[in-house]
């Protein structure tokens, strides 16, 4: 526990990292490995790095600090930056969550580095000016932009002969560019119509809604939400309207918790997607068996289940070479 062992860690660096602890759990393994790692190595000159890690999941029961959304994100993003002065954070995770975070990045002159907000939104957030070596900007990622995985998408899509299909999505930047760039790559004869919802609520009455499945022969539903995924794919497969409907997902979705629970079974022939691949390679081999044997509170994870595991480890390393370069 670094608070509680403050002053061994006086001559350390220290760098933040911003992870959701019920969803990024094997994230947060791999900068740890990676802190490791560098640590094992010497460090940057002798001095060892530390990471702190704050949790911006949703608290409504008001158990932690009673933040959720939007100010969960900022209150940990200003947490690090403005009282720890952390010079570069790994994360967030998710897109919106990036947004919200890039201004307090910004007004600090913190660097970012995310493995998995993938939004095209974000690929020019920080572009007030051109880059260059010498001022190569503040935020950063591991990932490719959903330009690249919509447009594969969409591919798979037209490959379907698909007639008429539905495109539901979470309200935010996440959401609501994938669909975008989603809707730019499908065949023109393809019939398509958008239903944006923000809610639990909202999601339950398109569920309910005809307009959604009624002569449709497909259906995309982009969420950055695992649960949120997995709650819409077992409400509709019980539900007679929505058998014959081919049910396209994306990178989000692509998580363990999906198969675990009821109906797992129909959902093999509902569902199919897209992710970013996992690396391959010997790199990558010698990498998922040192992350395999890699623990974090007690806990292991895999490499091959966990995609965004590799992307975290590589934008752990990117942060700490970033912060060498900074101080020459």
């Amino acid at each position: 526990d670094i608070f509680s062992n403050w002053n061994d860690h006086r001559d350390s660096i220290l760098i933040g990292s911003l992870f959701d602890f019920t969803s990024d759990k094997a994230n947060m393994a791999a900068t740890h490995l990676a802190i490791e790692n560098t640590n094992s190595s010497g460090g940057l000159q002798g001095q060892d790095f530390v990471v702190i890690t704050c949790d911006y999941s949703d608290d409504p029961t008001g158990e932690i600090d009673g933040t959720s959304g939007e100010d969960a994100i900022q209150e940990a993003a200003s947490f690090l930056m403005e009282e720890l002065r952390a010079p570069v954070i790994i994360g967030p995770a998710g897109s919106n969550d990036a947004l919200y975070t890039y201004p307090i990045a910004e007004q600090n002159s913190v660097a970012m580095v995310s493995p998995s907000a993938t939004s095209p939104e974000l690929t020019s957030i920080d572009a007030i000016h051109a880059k260059s070596d010498e001022d190569p900007g503040l935020f950063w990622r591991t990932v490719g932009s959903d330009e690249i995985q919509a447009a594969v998408l969409a591919n798979r899509i037209n490959s379907s002969e698909e007639i008429d299909i539905s495109l539901i999505y979470q309200e935010g930047s996440y959401g609501k560019n994938f669909i975008n760039e989603l809707s730019k790559n499908l065949d023109d004869e393809i019939a398509r119509d958008s239903h944006p919802y923000q809610t639990a609520t909202d999601l339950d009455e398109l569920i309910s809604n005809p307009e959604v499945y009624a002569n449709k022969s497909g259906l995309a539903f982009i969420s950055s939400d695992i649960d949120e995924i997995v709650t819409f794919i077992d409400k509709i497969a019980g539900k007679e309207d929505y058998q014959n409907l081919r049910i396209y997902l994306a990178d989000a979705a692509a998580d363990q918790k999906l198969l675990d629970p009821q109906n797992a079974d129909s959902k093999d022939e509902m569902i199919t997607g897209t992710r970013p691949a996992l690396p391959s390679g010997e790199v990558f081999s010698f990498f998922a068996d040192v992350y395999q044997d890699f623990s974090l509170d007690g806990e292991t994870f895999s490499a091959e289940e966990n995609v965004y595991a590799a992307y975290t480890y590589d934008a752990t390393w990117m942060a700490l070479f970033g912060y060498a370069w900074a101080i020459g």
